[in-house]
C-alpha cells in the first residue's frame, strides 16, 4: 500500500469516530505522520500536531501540487 492511499484510509476511517476520540486523535496523528514523510521532511523534523484544515482536501491540495 503507498502512503498516500494509507494516509487516505486513515482519514476515511477517522470520520467514523466522533470528533475529539481518541481513535478519531490517533488516526489524524498517524495519517499527519505519513503526510510528513511523503514531503521528505526528516524525521527528527516532525510535528506531532497537524494543521487545523488537516484532512481529506489538505491532502488532496498537496498531492496535486
Amino acid at each position: 500500500m503507498s502512503i498516500t492511499a494509507e494516509m487516505t484510509r486513515l482519514l476515511d476511517e477517522r470520520e467514523t469516530f466522533a470528533l475529539g476520540l481518541s481513535r478519531w486523535q490517533a488516526n489524524t496523528a498517524a495519517a499527519w505522520k505519513l503526510a510528513q514523510m511523503r514531503a521528505g521532511i526528516p524525521a527528527c523534523d516532525w510535528t506531532d500536531t497537524p494543521p487545523t484544515d488537516f484532512g481529506p482536501a489538505y491532502l488532496q491540495e498537496r498531492i496535486a501540487a
